[in-house]
């Protein structure tokens, strides 16, 4: 533990599965697992809330990204994939529970189902 105030902690550990360069901000959810054999015995990964959708405006680095129902933040580190034409996205928001906006962590173009 690093630090405490009151009913709250700030714990420090390794974070996986985040891309680089991407930074955590006080109260942005992450899931706790076990690390790898021979790493650190829990790390932080990304938590993160699907959105599907159409984009309702053109996505670009540090603007707001609206899809379907919801909003959030593109940052310079978030994992963008654009696609042409009218497709659907999948959007992974990062939600904060401190009241801070939600960041998209991914965003990428729905994959059209496996034909068996």
């Amino acid at each position: 533990m690093t630090q405490s105030v009151g009913a709250q902690s700030t714990v420090t550990m390794p974070a996986v599965g985040f891309p680089k360069g991407w930074r955590l901000r006080p109260g942005d959810r992450v899931g706790l697992r076990k690390g790898m054999k021979g790493a650190a015995s829990v790390v932080a990964c990304p938590l993160v809330r699907p959105v599907r959708g159409v984009l309702k405006s053109n996505p670009s680095s540090s603007a707001e990204l609206r899809i379907a129902d919801a909003s959030g933040l593109l940052t310079e580190h978030s994992s963008v994939r654009l696609s042409d034409g009218n497709v659907t996205y999948i959007a992974d928001f990062i939600d904060n529970d401190h009241g801070e906006r939600s960041l998209c962590f991914a965003l990428r173009p729905e994959r059209a189902p496996l034909i068996a």
